[in-house]
């Protein structure tokens, strides 16, 4: 099979490049023909080993590249015409990925936000109908993104009822447009599967992805001592990330005499201005020798960043599955995971690792210090994590599902099986 590859950004590190690229990497050793399509490149800056061999065909940096308009952002109500001057780049984009593409492809497997607009640009180049899927970690709706920044910081971000309907028209002029042409949908979890259903009125179906078990290795722990704990945390800085909740999280088990360190992986540059609050809230609470933010590094690092910590801790909320706690449970961590992460799904509490109150630094902690305070509790759960992502997360067995989806909507056959049957 012909399949061609379409995604915005294979110029950063990240989970979504992490999980296109290994697809990409298991499609191909199957014997399919992959052409990768990225909006915007950078193999240095991305996985340059995953990239190996492969056939990429990306846009002009000048072409892809978003404008700034910073003249027009400064004026009041500017930046919302700002916005929808964005919006129409990233659709001309679109138009001139979809020129790109190679018209004998047999399917269309289109990543994240934008991309998936190429598919209505190629159809109307080529004679035939070529089946696309939309694999998608978030549910890319304007209306969703506003709801959950809400949700995790309403003072901040408090909507009228004016704007509340423009973005309701947008998603409208999206969904129209966009997204009823794509044959089927495919998310990571139920919390998506949902969404999707609820802004845009479409059925998913749900492929839960998992760590390269090759790659993030096993290492057997003991658990910590002297109340000594090293945490960790990771994901580019944006709000719903919930940096602050394990900052403050720390801030409490130092005060009930714990010696935590907390180290934060990821890149500020997806939010400078949240970044910044996070560095303030650090001084703040005076964790400057307890905080530390390592930005972004290398794959080699990473895991040894894995193997290093003791808990990793996922405050994320109206956040999609991600791969880090499972690749952080495949190397022997103890994850704690807020429920309001989607990945929330697959933790069996006590068994392969601990839930948290979205939101909630003090319940964070308090699952800390039952690590902590009980070894045999931390050695077991560990132990089972690690086992658990390996039984039960392969790229294999993703690969499988994903090639089963192909194979449907080749075969023109309908969607309508009942979507809890479709995990």
């Amino acid at each position: 099979m012909k399949i061609a590859m379409v995604i915005r950004r294979l110029d950063v590190k990240g989970g979504t490049q992490r999980l296109f690229l290994y697809l990409a990497n298991q499609f191909r050793a199957r014997g399919h023909e992959v052409t990768i399509y990225p909006f915007f490149y950078s193999k240095e800056a991305c996985y340059p080993d995953l990239l190996e061999g492969f056939d990429v065909i990306a846009l002009d940096p000048q072409q892809a590249r978003d404008p700034e308009y910073k003249t027009l952002r400064s004026i009041p109500l500017g930046r919302y015409a700002a916005t929808l001057l964005t919006m129409g780049h990233e659709t001309r984009s679109a138009r001139a990925m979809a020129k790109l593409i190679k018209p004998d492809v047999d399917l269309l497997n289109v990543h994240d936000r934008v991309a998936h607009r190429a598919v209505k640009f190629f159809r109307a180049r080529v004679t035939r109908r070529v089946p696309a899927v939309w694999n998608t970690n978030d549910t890319h709706s304007m209306r969703h993104l506003v709801d959950k920044l809400a949700a995790v910081d309403p003072d901040r971000y408090v909507q009228p009822l004016l704007k509340q309907w423009i973005y309701r028209m947008r998603d409208a002029y999206e969904n129209w447009r966009f997204i009823r042409p794509l044959d089927a949908i495919v998310v990571v979890d139920k919390f998506n599967q949902k969404a999707v259903r609820d802004y845009f009125g479409r059925e998913a179906f749900v492929a839960r992805n998992g760590p390269n078990l090759a790659q993030f290795t096993y290492k057997p722990r003991t658990a910590p001592k002297d109340k000594k704990v090293n945490l960790l945390t990771s994901g580019i800085f944006f709000p719903h990330r919930r940096f602050e909740d394990a900052i403050r999280a720390t801030r409490i088990l130092a005060d009930q005499g714990y010696d935590a360190i907390l180290r934060i992986i990821g890149d500020p540059a997806g939010d400078p201005e949240y970044a910044a609050r996070l560095f303030k809230l650090v001084d703040e609470l005076k964790l400057a020798e307890r905080v530390i933010f390592l930005k972004r590094i290398s794959e080699k690092e990473l895991i040894e960043r894995y193997h290093e910590a003791d808990i990793f801790l996922y405050p994320h909320t109206m956040q999609s599955d991600g791969l880090a706690p499972t690749e952080a449970m495949a190397c022997g961590l103890v994850p704690v995971v807020s429920r309001g992460a989607g990945i929330h799904e697959i933790i069996d509490e006590e068994k392969n690792g601990l839930l948290a109150n979205a939101m909630d630094p003090a319940d964070i902690a308090r699952s800390v210090r039952a690590l902590v305070d009980d070894p045999a509790r931390y050695e077991r759960i560990s132990a089972y994590a690690a086992e658990f992502v390996r039984r039960t997360f392969t790229w294999e067995k993703y690969a499988d599902r994903e090639l089963a989806i192909f194979e449907h909507v080749l075969k023109g056959a309908p969607l309508t099986a009942d979507p809890e049957r479709r995990e």
